[in-house]
């Protein structure tokens, strides 16, 4: 996997994470040491970064592949 794929899941895994524990505090009624809002509102950070890389990197191998095979055609002819 290249670097990027592997932020982005980090980030996305990480926001998942933050959001989760800000709703089971919210849920259960937990104390946390910041306020749950303000958790989840960090926590949609690294989970929107997250996902905005993984599709870049989705859409940049898609074109890079497009690429190539435009090229193997305009070669083979």
């Amino acid at each position: 996997m290249r670097r990027r794929k592997i932020l982005g899941l980090c980030l996305t895994i990480l926001g998942l994470g933050l959001v989760a524990v800000s709703l089971g505090a919210a849920v259960f009624h937990f104390a946390l040491p910041v306020n749950s809002v303000l958790t989840l509102s960090v926590a949609v950070l690294p989970v929107v970064v997250g996902l905005t890389v993984l599709v870049t990197e989705l859409f940049e191998g898609w074109l890079n592949r497009s690429q190539a095979a435009l090229v193997d055609g305009l070669q083979a002819g």
